[in-house]
């Protein structure tokens, strides 16, 4: 555990990935800390977290087929970890770097990640996207389903569900860690 939280920042940023990991978490992304991430070098050394296939996020199976509770655990939920597995990079992250995960929260919740700044990045998107051209894709892909509920109304509603358990969630990570060690 000591080698781990020491040394990881010789392979990874850490920073990467605990945005990465806020991120995924704040948006939903389903099967974002399972299988679905993609660590970039420049010197084959430090790894970096980026995201990929964002198919599955703000409540959108990742086939389109049905809405996704807003309550989802990350890990806990995913798929792989029916069978008691996870990614375990992600696993020790949140064991031994709580502290760091919820201090960048903050900064990312309050900040780049805020509800209103993302829903304003929704509207710029939607005001180069029109209706018209949502419906042309439609048309020419009848067979896309979620058409009648993914939608940026849905998604506003989504978000502001998420923003609020994943709120509680990284509330919870530390305030468990401040109890533990108030155990000692």
């Amino acid at each position: 555990d000591e080698d781990f939280k020491n040394n990881l920042k010789y392979y990874f940023d850490v920073e990467s990935l605990i945005d990465y990991y806020c991120f995924q978490y704040m948006i939903c992304g389903l099967d974002a800390l399972g299988k679905n991430q993609i660590y970039i070098t420049y010197d084959g050394m430090k790894w970096f977290a980026t995201a990929y296939d964002m198919d599955s996020t703000w409540g959108s199976y990742w086939d389109g087929t049905r809405e996704v509770s807003s309550a989802y655990r990350m890990q806990e939920d995913y798929e792989t970890g029916v069978n008691g597995t996870s990614n375990l990079l992600y696993d020790r992250l949140e064991e031994h770097f709580k502290q760091e995960i919820y201090n960048r929260y903050q900064i990312l919740r309050n900040g780049p990640m805020s509800l209103s700044s993302v829903m304003e990045e929704f509207d710029k998107f939607l005001s180069i996207c029109t209706q018209e051209m949502i419906d042309e894709d439609f048309d020419a892909y009848p067979g896309i389903p979620g058409r009648d509920y993914n939608n940026f109304k849905q998604i506003r509603k989504y978000a502001v569900e998420r923003y609020n358990y994943t709120d509680d969630c990284i509330e919870e990570m530390v305030t468990e860690e401040i109890q533990a060690n108030k155990l000692y």
